[in-house]
């Protein structure tokens, strides 16, 4: 479940009671959507639909991590702390949050088109203190706002 406020979790029923049943398992939901928030709060809807694209692409190209919880949970891929508060105090964090859950329901049916030309890293440029091994490495897909997007794992899984 994502750790927030009682009118984050209200916006998320409110939301999910009006839509068309999920199908994947509810926790895929709620995974997408902190994943999401604190990889790209404040971003635009580009910057929120590459996180959810890249998530996604990794769960069909990563066969250890079958499921959005796998992917977001596995060690050291994203940079936020698992099961930090959503602050939604703030008018724009809270319009932010409202496009994120829309956002994280197209992906995991789906319904989302990928931006990303198939991306499964990104990283942003402006805030890194070293470059990685893998920013440098597989195939460089260019950029969607302050993100540069990668493809490292090829469709049967393998690192390129």
């Amino acid at each position: 479940m994502v750790n927030t406020s009682a009118l984050g979790t209200y916006l998320i029923a409110a939301f999910l009671s009006q839509a068309e049943p999920l199908e994947v398992p509810i926790n895929d939901y709620f995974c997408m959507v902190e994943a999401i928030h604190y990889e790209a709060n404040g971003e635009e809807y580009k910057g929120k639909q590459l996180v959810a694209n890249v998530i996604m692409n990794r769960v069909e190209r990563i066969k250890s991590q079958e499921t959005v919880c796998d992917v977001v949970h596995a060690e050291a891929q994203f940079s936020y702390k698992k099961g930090m508060m959503v602050d939604l105090s703030k008018k724009p964090d809270l319009d932010s949050f409202k496009d994120t859950i829309e956002i994280a329901y197209d992906a995991v049916q789906g319904d989302l088109e990928d931006i990303t030309g198939g991306a499964d890293h990104y990283y942003n440029p402006h805030k890194i203190k070293r470059v990685q091994n893998w920013m440098t490495a597989g195939e460089q897909l260019g950029m969607i706002g302050n993100h540069k997007m990668l493809r490292l794992i090829d469709d049967n899984g393998r690192w390129m």
